[in-house]
């Protein structure tokens, strides 16, 4: 069996990135609608997923200026 080639590690790579990025996406989800239930006298999220929500929050916003500066280029080169 012959290794992968560039073009199919890079795919795979952008596959996996894709699929993280999708689970941080439900997990903020999940936490956001915990938070807003806590808001209405629910109970509050554990520190940790407090501090989990908000790096996903993070990560979100980095995903999304990636998205948007590809996007960019894209119009740019065209």
């Amino acid at each position: 069996m012959s290794p992968p080639s560039k073009k199919d590690a890079l795919r795979d790579a952008i596959f996996l990135e894709a699929l993280r990025a999708q689970r941080i996406k439900w997990r903020y989800a999940a936490l956001s609608k915990k938070i807003a239930a806590y808001t209405e006298g629910g109970l509050p999220p554990s520190p940790e997923e407090f501090k989990t929500w908000t790096e996903d929050g993070k990560e979100l916003e980095r995903i999304r200026a990636m998205q948007l500066a590809a996007l960019k280029a894209k119009q740019d080169k065209s």
